[in-house]
């Protein structure tokens, strides 16, 4: 009872140091802090010709086409992170006093509105420059889409035509994307027929592990299913940046199924007595390390120091990482540092590629040595289940086993 109360009490200490690293952007489970602190929408967007767009504080983010006028926007490490919606699809007739007033309208993860910006058009210079320093492009910000249609708003004076069509556009833009979510929703981002692999892959992790684990060819068949079908095929991690957008911007329940699934199973199994279950039965980049120590090759034989010098070491890179982030600068630094982005070529940086790589082949001499010196998800998944954050109690003799017998 004493140590499933520490496992409880460490939840809640880590979930505060999450709470604490995104406290900096003003938003808090999808709510802002800070309603007077809106984006800035300031930036004049060129007409979309590709995959991407440039907008302050989204230019290293993907822009993927889901339907006619609609954009998914997903940052560096494939998560979601929004919706972008152009109105010149949803509002062809819309004219301000010289011609249409096309505008860009980026939402968030709870479908509101974090940004307004005009694209490319022939209106009146000086009007569209009014209405831009009356704050009228920002009222909007923070509203749900839903909302918007319903919305108040008073036209800019001396910029009646421009204001009005901007309204217009906002107005038919969310009410289009509002009907068309309806229909997609209750689905997984990733689609239900990906979402249910990962969750069977998961399920046969939790048999193997309770039953089947002295059985050398079971294990092997869950290392290649997380590799091949988790990871390469469904790009479905827990990553420490993961944690820090839910903290930040609040779950998707169903969107982000397979993941909360990953984690609430690393919870339960590890309140039953089952620590380390995501670290050692599913993560992909994991796996794809144990299945390259098999490999038949030299192995390099570490003295156990050296595993509670990387515990300590590992500790450290948690603690830095959750430093900058309190600081506001953690994102950019996380995108370039956590190597499960590798899984998602199109969008991984070289950098993560080449970290990603480097470690799977330093892993075919020392085993899982990412997962035992370096990786923050590990530190902050053991931190939280273990007790750990309450009382460290590892012991040399438990840092050292390797990643098989880690149960």
């Amino acid at each position: 009872m004493k140590k499933k109360l520490e496992q409880i009490l460490s939840l809640l200490v880590v979930f505060l140091m999450l709470v604490a690293a995104s406290l900096w952007s003003g938003r808090l489970l999808g709510y802002e802090l800070k309603p007077e602190a809106k984006p800035s929408a300031s930036a004049n967007l060129s007409s979309l010709t590709g995959q991407r767009i440039s907008l302050p504080g989204f230019e290293k983010f993907m822009f993927t086409q889901v339907d006619t006028g609609i954009w998914q926007l997903q940052a560096p490490d494939g998560t979601w992170q929004g919706t972008a919606l152009h109105s010149a699809h949803f509002a062809p007739d819309v004219r301000g006093f010289a011609g249409p007033v096309p505008i860009w309208i980026i939402l968030d993860t709870l479908s509101c509105v974090s940004a307004v910006v005009p694209d490319v058009n022939h209106e009146t210079p000086e009007f569209l420059e009014r209405v831009r320093q009356s704050g009228f492009f920002e009222q909007w910000n923070g509203m749900k889409a839903s909302d918007v249609a319903g919305a108040h708003y008073d036209a800019v004076s001396g910029a009646t035509y421009t204001s009005t069509a901007v309204a217009q556009n906002m107005i038919a833009a969310c009410a289009s994307y509002e009907a068309s979510t309806k229909k997609a929703a209750m689905q997984p981002t990733i689609g239900w027929t990906r979402a249910i692999a990962v969750l069977l892959v998961l399920l046969l992790g939790i048999a193997a592990r309770l039953w089947l684990r002295k059985k050398a060819w079971v294990r092997l068949t869950i290392l290649i299913l997380n590799v091949l079908v988790t990871g390469l095929l469904c790009t479905q991690f827990l990553s420490l940046t993961q944690m820090l957008s839910w903290t930040e911007n609040g779950v998707d329940w169903i969107g982000s199924l397979p993941l909360v699934a990953m984690l609430l199973t690393t919870i339960v199994m590890a309140l039953a007595g089952k620590p380390n279950h995501y670290c050692t039965w599913a993560c992909p980049y994991g796996s794809l390390q144990e299945l390259a120590y098999r490999l038949p090759l030299p192995h390099i034989k570490v003295a156990p120091r050296f595993y509670a010098i990387a515990r300590r070491l590992r500790t450290f890179v948690l603690c830095l990482i959750l430093l900058t982030a309190w600081l506001g600068v953690g994102a950019d630094l996380l995108l370039q540092y956590e190597p499960f982005t590798a899984f998602l070529f199109d969008v991984a940086t070289p950098t993560v590629l080449v970290l990603a790589t480097s470690f799977v082949v330093l892993s075919m001499f020392v085993p899982n040595l990412w997962c035992k010196a370096l990786c923050p998800m590990g530190e902050l998944l053991q931190l939280g289940l273990e007790g750990n954050a309450i009382k460290k109690q590892a012991t040399v003799k438990e840092q050292h086993k390797p990643s098989t017998e880690n149960e």
